[in-house]
């Protein structure tokens, strides 16, 4: 086919406006299925990106795929609605030599905020330590410096919000995104007064050196079941309103989170009981309150935290000891109630992708 026929043209001119505005891989494979109306996919190791086919693409007859492997082992394909056409295979061949081209810029230009082809390599636990280590520098972290990843469930808008109020990435804090659930990489650490917008929660992983990544998203992605989503974004934020955890504060109680079925959870009696309780008038306010208790060493100080009265909280932690069948005021019984209310959160919270 003739480089001056209208259809290549177009091609080669579609392709070098992506290269004239440097745009990221993503951009490239979305961009390219709108312009041939048909699908394309990018896949590099475990990284792979794909497009719907665009509505023009739905032709009659089977679907027909073409691929092209690029030297550094990526491949990228087309698939087609029907037969493939001349265009097609031209299509795909300015679409990998560009692919090539923009993993070339990325290995050599620093990264900007949010970069989620490096950050997703950074926390990656198959991924060899020689790519961590390339990844990391690109970001501007040291391997060894220590580094802490935070899961984080918000919408996008949400995310880059926390991200800059991290310091952005002149503070070395790196954002990438997987759907609502979000990866933060950063070397500071969380400040106390954090605003987090409303609807977002935070789990913070341990602090490690920056080729342990992967330990500390494992971490913070089992956290996350255990945090509550903000109803306002100016600090504080009270224990019991969970919407930042710190790995430090939980421990081993997020082997719970890795390693208990939620099935299992049903099997625990006094579960069904906090379920009761919070479908009544006020429930929401009781096992609040009932978080509080577990978590102090008296009802007076129970009652000064939530201010109330501390005949109206005795009334009614009275009502939910009868119905739970055991002193939650006792030392063990403190420890009884707080667990019952960690299963029923786990239970209930959203499971993040692997």
């Amino acid at each position: 086919m003739s480089s001056e026929d209208p259809g290549v043209l177009r091609i080669v001119d579609h392709f070098d406006r992506l290269l004239e505005e440097c745009a990221d891989l993503a951009t490239v494979i979305r961009e390219t299925a709108e312009f041939g109306g048909c699908a394309v996919g990018f896949r590099l190791a475990e990284q792979v990106l794909c497009s719907e086919s665009a509505p023009r693409a739905r032709q009659a007859g089977p679907a027909e795929t073409i691929t092209h492997r690029l030297p550094s082992g990526a491949e990228v394909w087309l698939t087609r609605g029907g037969r493939v056409s001349a265009l097609d295979a031209v299509l795909l061949d300015r679409l990998a030599a560009t692919c090539r081209i923009v993993l070339g810029r990325a290995r050599w230009e620093p990264p900007v905020l949010g970069d989620p082809a490096l950050v997703e390599l950074v926390v990656n636990g198959t991924a060899d330590e020689v790519d961590r280590s390339r990844a990391l520098k690109l970001l501007g972290y040291e391997p060894s410096a220590p580094l802490r990843v935070l899961a984080m469930m918000a919408d996008e808008k949400s995310a880059h919000t926390v991200a800059e109020r991290l310091g952005g990435r002149t503070g070395g804090t790196h954002l990438a995104g997987l759907g609502r659930l979000h990866i933060l990489t950063t070397p500071l650490e969380v400040p106390a007064d954090l605003a987090v917008p409303v609807g977002t929660h935070i789990a913070v992983g341990p602090r490690l050196a920056g080729l342990e990544a992967p330990r500390s998203w494992r971490a913070a992605r089992a956290l996350l079941r255990f945090t509550l989503p903000s109803t306002h974004e100016s600090p504080p934020y009270s224990p019991e309103e969970a919407v930042i955890t710190d790995i430090d504060d939980v421990g081993c109680f997020t082997l719970l989170a890795r390693y208990l079925p939620v099935e299992a959870i049903s099997e625990a009696g006094e579960v069904p009981v906090l379920d009761a309780l919070a479908a009544e008038p006020g429930g929401d306010e009781m096992l609040r309150l009932l978080e509080v208790v577990a978590a102090t060493e008296s009802l007076r100080k129970a009652a000064a935290m939530l201010h109330l009265h501390h005949n109206s909280v005795r009334l009614r932690v009275g009502r939910a000891q009868r119905m739970l069948g055991f002193d939650v005021t006792a030392p063990y019984g403190r420890v009884r109630l707080m667990l019952a209310l960690v299963l029923r959160r786990l239970r209930d919270s959203e499971a993040p992708p692997l």
